[in-house]
């Protein structure tokens, strides 16, 4: 993708995921949540999404983003008035637990 690509969707939302899943005595961060990435995406069908990608906040940290939708920087704003929205049920209910919406500059 090129630099200016921007991509729209639900990131996998580290503090969702430790809050949420179930964990051991030896469970430990800061890397913990990167265990369930695999076992979460697998629950969402491959019809859900146009691709897992990765973005950066704005603080620079890289995030993985189940990707919706995928414009141009010239689009960003556009892009960030629209709620994400998509009419797939599990990916619905996973987001509501372990996933944050938004907009994000392509890695």
């Amino acid at each position: 993708m090129p630099v200016d690509t921007i991509i729209k969707g639900f990131k996998l939302d580290d503090e969702k995921i430790w809050s949420r899943v179930a964990k051991q005595e030896d469970d430990t961060r800061p890397d913990w949540e990167i265990n369930w990435y695999g076992p979460i995406i697998n629950c969402i069908p491959r019809t859900a999404y146009i691709e897992i990608g990765a973005g950066y906040e704005a603080n620079g940290e890289i995030v993985t983003v189940i990707v919706l939708e995928i414009g141009s920087a010239s689009d960003k704003q556009t892009m960030e008035k629209e709620a994400v929205h998509t009419d797939d049920e599990a990916l619905t209910q996973i987001a509501k637990d372990m996933l944050t919406p938004g907009v994000w500059l392509s890695l």
